[in-house]
């Protein structure tokens, strides 16, 4: 497996298109498509930005050993969980999140979205019966004094 391989292997673990990754590393995007197919040698200044930039070990990008990523410094994380003022257990939790395999921590985070998608709709859903009630609420009321006057003006049936 070649260098150009294992660009590929990253930009699809990062999840982002050839021109996201050409920007974020700073070239244009005909010249990251010709490192991917091989037409063009990655220079050493990119490799290192493309460490840099997306937390990429060295020693995977240049001879494909070892994990792809490195770990975060312990201080980094721990710092920004620490500033969120997250407990204990949450702490511990995003510890081991970051110690497992790349592909589980994708399947992990699509499993999160699925969830916060699902309860997206279930809110919506719930609003749309929260209005619905109130302007069932406010018909009846209505009819209910219409009907005092001897007047029905509202088919609440309908």
């Amino acid at each position: 497996m070649d260098i150009k391989d294992r660009l590929k292997i990253l930009r699809s673990e990062l999840n982002i298109t050839q021109e996201q990754f050409s920007k974020r590393i700073g070239v244009p995007q005909s010249t990251y498509t010709h490192y991917e197919t091989g037409l063009r040698n990655l220079r050493e200044t990119y490799i290192l930005s493309i460490c840099r930039e997306f937390n990429v070990s060295e020693e995977w990008l240049r001879n494909g050993k070892g994990k792809i990523f490195n770990l975060p410094t312990s201080n980094d994380v721990l710092d920004i969980i620490k500033s969120q003022g997250v407990s204990t257990i949450e702490e511990e939790l995003l510890k081991l999140y970051f110690q497992i395999d790349a592909k589980i921590r994708k399947s992990v985070l699509e499993n999160i979205v699925n969830i916060v998608h699902k309860k997206e709709i279930a809110l919506e859903a719930t609003k749309k019966t929260e209005n619905d009630i109130d302007k069932f609420n406010r018909l009846y009321a209505e009819n209910e004094e219409s009907k005092q006057k001897g007047i029905s003006k509202h088919n609440l049936g309908a």
